[in-house]
């Protein structure tokens, strides 16, 4: 049983990974994009499509998980993602929108599904640890994407990068199918129960924070190939650049993890590190690009990852937890949906993509008192505010 988990750990890591390279493909391929006439803000619109079905299908999502069992919601939201993938092909605009709304509807409820089965299965320090593992897994598949596929695209044409990513899309289903056994599926489905007061308010403040800190972050993916272009450098140089930033939080996001299980109050690596990414992230517009700027953001950025990621744990019981999750998630990709079209909108307004590193930054300074309002919430005379009765 302990190896199944493990077992699982690593598809979930896959499926995850593969929804990073999915998502990233509009940034990586960004310079090739605008070369075809698509500005900025149309830029930001497909960055922002692709999470747009988490504000409506997360919290409906929850409840088709729980009823479907878990094996199946995982595999079904991978065939959808490589449906949106094959629609990528058809090469218009619209097609385009269309296929990343559906590949964007699968990874959305397979975020909610894996979510869940890793809780379920991990408790303790293991659980921060399976956490970071699965969290890597988005920053593992954007750094992938930012260094396979603008080297393909511009070798071979964007049809043949997108059909690459297809190609992948469909390994990762079939290993899912290989990996997950159909055990995963609950025996007895339990009633849909739901959070409610002080509890929905906790997880409802977890999901602004995971949100905020993830769309200031996806900045630097989203419009920084485009940025360092302006200052003169080639695409795939560019992209290669901000990549370093990927690479290095694949090692910090699980260094934060495990320092976190050895601090009574992770809260504090937290507060730091969101500031520190602050003040980086408002540095890269003003510098020529810097290599040790794209180390810092890396590091930074991927320290409070793991930890975040186990605050939904503290506030949900088994019962409300796939609702909760459903929750926590509509609202932070409500957040990761409309702040790349904002700041699309103003790259187009001020012909620069340096001012979506500055909006970045102000939304990591904001995420420090959305983060002290859940602290606040938790230590309430009674500290447990999953043990609320709920609906």
């Amino acid at each position: 049983m302990n190896d199944k988990k493990w077992l699982i750990l690593t598809a979930l890591f896959l499926g995850r990974c593969i929804m990073g390279m999915q998502f990233q493909s509009v940034g990586s391929l960004a310079p090739l994009l605008r070369a075809q006439d698509i500005d900025y803000g149309q830029l930001g619109l497909l960055i922002g499509a692709y999470l747009a079905p988490g504000v409506l299908l997360c919290l409906p999502g929850g409840i088709v998980v729980s009823r479907l069992g878990d094996r199946v919601a995982v595999i079904g939201c991978l065939v959808l993602m490589a449906c949106g993938g094959a629609l990528e092909l058809h090469g218009s605009w619209i097609g385009y929108l269309a296929a990343r709304l559906i590949a964007g509807a699968g990874g959305v409820v397979l975020t909610v599904a894996a979510t869940k089965m890793i809780v379920d299965r991990f408790s303790g320090r293991n659980l921060g640890l399976a956490m970071a593992v699965y969290v890597n897994a988005w920053p593992c598949g954007i750094a992938l994407s930012l260094v396979c596929l603008p080297p393909i695209a511009q070798l071979f044409g964007l049809l043949q990068a997108r059909a690459f990513l297809l190609g992948l899309v469909v390994v990762v289903l079939l290993l899912n199918v290989l990996l997950i056994p159909n055990a995963a599926r609950p025996g007895v489905v339990a009633p849909v129960s739901l959070p409610r007061g002080l509890t929905l308010l906790a997880i409802s403040v977890i999901g602004v924070l995971w949100g905020v800190a993830n769309a200031a972050f996806a900045t630097v993916f989203g419009f920084g190939p485009a940025l360092l272009v302006e200052k003169g450098f080639v695409a795939s140089v560019a992209a290669s650049y901000v990549s370093i930033v990927l690479w290095m939080s694949l090692l910090s996001i699980p260094a934060g993890g495990l320092i976190a299980s050895r601090l009574s109050k992770p809260g504090g690596l937290i507060v730091l590190s969101l500031a520190v990414a602050a003040a980086a992230l408002v540095a890269v517009p003003h510098m020529h690009a810097n290599i040790g700027l794209f180390v810092l953001i890396g590091i930074v950025s991927g320290l409070p990852g793991g930890a975040m990621m186990t605050l939904p744990a503290q506030v949900l019981t088994t019962e409300i937890r796939a609702v909760g999750m459903g929750v926590f998630y509509t609202i932070s990709y409500a957040i990761m949906l409309g702040f790349p079209v904002l700041q699309g909108l103003l790259a187009r307004s001020a012909r620069s993509a340096s001012i979506t590193f500055d909006t970045a930054a102000v939304a990591m300074l904001l995420a420090i008192p959305v983060f002290g309002v859940f602290a606040m919430l938790v230590r309430r005379p009674g500290g447990a505010l999953a043990a609320e009765p709920s609906s």
